[in-house]
């Protein structure tokens, strides 16, 4: 797979056809582990990053 982070998310398989990743927190969630290659991100780093350290809306479950 390749990954283009510069401008929109952008997806490709091994052979260059492109990858479809219409869901917006799909795309965040994608592009967040790739800023972090190679290292480990935590549940919470993620949802914080994904829906912001103070959320009131929808996001995950309390454990």
């Amino acid at each position: 797979m390749e990954f283009g982070v510069l401008g929109p998310l952008a997806v490709w398989t091994a052979d260059g056809r492109p990858v479809r990743v219409p869901e917006l927190k799909v795309r965040a969630l994608l592009a967040d582990l790739l800023v972090h290659e190679g290292r480990p991100v935590s549940p919470d780093r993620l949802a914080d990053d994904l829906w912001g350290g103070g959320r009131d809306g929808p996001g995950p479950a309390a454990p």
